[in-house]
């Protein structure tokens, strides 16, 4: 019967109420408009249009699976990144917000740095979805880039958002804190990275839709040291940088100082601190000598 079909007004505010108490009113009227636009198609959350029995029934195994924490960008199986949609699952990282302000600044160092119009070598360690590259290589079509990850499956998933976009990316499959891979990696003139760097003894005290749901080993670092994966980037940029490269970081706020000290210590020049559009300490970066 037409009668007991809902608005999709009335659906709306009855699953923001489901979510607010997990996730607080304003995640959860966030996470319903991404559903209704993007599965649905609607743009209007006010709309007095009726919603189709089919919606309905799509609907209830989603809602079941936000009460669960599950990310909605799993549930859609798409993230937006940079203006671009990249397809995600369980294998890798939700591209965040933050790290579209290091592709930002990673483009803007390239065409300061080498100009526009260079073929400038980019290796992105630790690549996940591949928006990194993906972007840049969009961006700067000069470039010749390539994403490096330990996980096979995760590549995968980035080689399907390379064709998605249509642009050719080399992915690498390698273990960076294994140091004999070093020898078997190509030079570069940028190296960029979104590495691991959470103590796994702060699990505790994050949101289980993002400890239950995406992948550990690009969260957290197994021997609580958060700069292990700095350290081992400083000494690939000394092995494996041409002349002048540089090293392009995303960190987190409370090790960005400890971070910028590592890399003055180890001798390189331009080290600099940047900060996000909230003034957060998020990014590092500092360059080889010529």
């Amino acid at each position: 019967m037409i009668d007991d079909l809902p608005t999709v007004g009335n659906k709306v505010q009855q699953l923001i109420a489901d979510l607010t108490p997990l996730y607080g009113e304003r995640e959860a009227e966030s996470i319903v408009r991404i559903l209704f636009e993007d599965a649905f198609g609607y743009v209007r959350m006010d709309s007095p249009q009726l919603m189709r029995r089919e919606e309905l029934n799509r609907l209830e195994p989603m809602r079941q699976r936000l009460m669960r924490w599950e990310p909605i960008q799993y549930i859609l199986g798409e993230a937006d990144f940079y203006g671009f949609k990249f397809y995600v699952n369980k294998h890798v990282l939700i591209p965040r917000p933050e790290t579209e302000e290091l592709v930002f600044l990673a483009l803007e160092t390239i065409k300061t740095s080498w100009g526009r119009a260079e073929p400038v070598r980019v290796l992105d360690i630790g690549t996940g979805t591949g928006c990194i590259p993906i972007v840049i290589k969009q961006k700067l079509p000069a470039c010749q880039v390539m994403g490096l990850d330990v996980s096979a499956d995760a590549l995968d998933v980035a080689q399907k958002n390379a064709e998605r976009q249509g642009v050719d990316v080399t992915w690498l499959e390698a273990d960076i804190l294994d140091m004999d891979m070093e020898e078997s990696l190509p030079e570069f003139d940028l190296l960029i990275s979104n590495p691991p760097y959470i103590p796994r003894e702060e699990r505790e005290f994050m949101s289980p839709q993002v400890v239950d749901y995406e992948p550990n080993h690009a969260l957290f670092v197994g021997n609580n040291n958060p700069l292990i994966f700095y350290q081992v980037l400083v000494e690939l940029l000394a092995q494996k940088g041409r002349p002048g490269a540089i090293l392009l970081v995303e960190t987190n706020e409370y090790y960005a100082d400890q971070v910028e000290s590592l890399f003055n210590e180890k001798g390189l020049m331009q080290v600099i601190l940047h900060t996000d559009l909230q003034g957060k300490k998020r990014m590092v970066s500092g360059r080889l000598s010529v």
